[in-house]
């Protein structure tokens, strides 16, 4: 009778500590998960309060401003037939049409070396503006998604950042003129949407990306955590 009892009291020792220790793991994973959930939700407030300014690169707008000024004096003496013998009509005329060209390129790198100090791109909670694309700011949640192009040379300045957005969001952000007149032929290229490079600026292109990147996910997150 007494070693019964002894095993009883032995079995339902047993299956306290047992119940004991599957209280304290459920009540470990229980924190681990809350402190999860909490790391997730203090990192995406910290993304979407988080202003990144991006200012221009006097030292990388340089180079296209020098070669754009050569080209546009080149041009310009041909057809003013300055260099070799008489031009022709068509030289001439591919010389002027060059040279206003160029000169416009020039005129455009001249204007964002001298203001290179200023922000060229910011994002934060209002969404994505850039100065070079448009007036107002694209909002986070009306960005379908985001994806970068480049060419076989794989260099910095061939690398685009393309950005998807609804017609109604295109019309809203009031796209620059210069976006607007060179439509055309980025359509021809291939390319339907709005895009930003992150030549000229003082950030490399993968480190915008990705900033951009991970703001746009945020926001497709914060959208279906409303509708759950």
């Amino acid at each position: 009778m007494m070693r019964s009892l002894a095993g009883r009291g032995a079995s339902s020792s047993g299956r306290n500590d047992f119940a004991l220790a599957v209280a304290r793991l459920d009540s470990n994973d229980c924190i681990d998960v809350a402190s999860t959930g909490m790391l997730q939700r203090v990192h995406q407030m910290t993304l979407a309060t988080t202003k990144l300014e991006i200012k221009g690169s006097r030292s990388q707008l340089l180079g296209p401003f020098l070669i754009s000024a050569v080209f546009t004096f080149a041009l310009l003496a041909m057809a003013l037939g300055l260099i070799g013998a008489s031009p022709s009509r068509v030289a001439i005329f591919v010389g002027k049409i060059g040279a206003v060209i160029f000169a416009s390129v020039s005129c455009v790198y001249a204007w964002r070396f001298v203001n290179a100090s200023k922000n060229v791109i910011v994002l934060s909670s209002g969404g994505l503006l850039d100065i070079r694309l448009s007036k107002k700011p694209i909002a986070w949640a009306s960005i379908g998604g985001v994806r970068e192009l480049f060419h076989r040379n794989n260099r910095e300045s061939s690398k685009l950042i393309i950005i998807s957005v609804s017609k109604d969001a295109e019309t809203a952000i009031g796209l620059t003129p210069i976006q607007r007149w060179t439509r055309s032929a980025s359509k021809a290229l291939g390319v339907h949407e709005v895009f930003i490079s992150a030549q000229g600026l003082d950030i490399s292109h993968d480190r915008l990306l990705q900033n951009i990147t991970d703001r746009v996910t945020e926001a497709k997150s914060a959208s279906h955590t409303k509708i759950l």
